[in-house]
């Protein structure tokens, strides 16, 4: 490897047609590249050490797997009104998208899983989003937001129970944060 950091600090034109591969296994390989520029031959010499050390290190210890995501309590929203929410995520259209949302709601029925990430982020740009989002994110929604901190907006104890208030409400409301 010192020779690789040595070369590529001295610069590939005062390589020449040297040996800059070390002595490992993969100098065979770059050596057989004699015809290539310095340049290349040096990217390739580094290419091949990276993966020669990584090849021998011993996997770390298993991580447990997260559980999984707790069922959905409302139906998923219809092909056309997630194509349209769709939309409305991603232009981040003001006035419309509230709208949707609470209608979604009103009806019933939830964000599809693939519409759960662009609601989620959107929900963290926009906090005007958040009441209308929270309803239609359901059981799978909350769960997903559990897993990145930037969405602890739709973790609260308060948000996870979707429109009741839970048992506890009044502890929460004397000791919780302010959000």
């Amino acid at each position: 490897m010192d020779r690789l950091v040595d070369a590529a600090l001295a610069g590939t034109a005062s390589i020449g047609n040297r040996q800059i591969a070390g002595n490992t296994p993969t100098a065979a390989l770059v050596a057989q590249l004699s015809d290539l520029s310095p340049a290349l031959r040096l990217l390739l010499a580094a290419g091949t050490q990276a993966l020669y050390t990584q090849a021998g290190r011993a996997v770390g210890p298993p991580v447990a797997a997260p559980a999984p995501a707790p069922p959905d309590r409302l139906p998923v929203c219809s092909t056309g009104a997630a194509r349209l929410l769709d939309q409305l995520l991603d232009q981040d259209s003001a006035g419309i998208l509230p709208e949707a949302l609470g209608r979604l709601a009103r009806v019933g029925q939830r964000l599809p899983p693939p519409l759960l990430v662009a609601a989620l982020t959107a929900g963290k740009r926009r906090a005007d989003l958040r009441p209308a989002l929270l309803p239609v994110l359901d059981a799978r929604g909350h769960w997903l937001a559990s897993r990145n901190p930037d969405w602890a907006w739709a973790t609260s104890a308060v948000a996870t129970i979707g429109g009741e208030l839970p048992p506890d409400a009044e502890a929460i409301w004397q000791e919780g944060n302010a959000p």
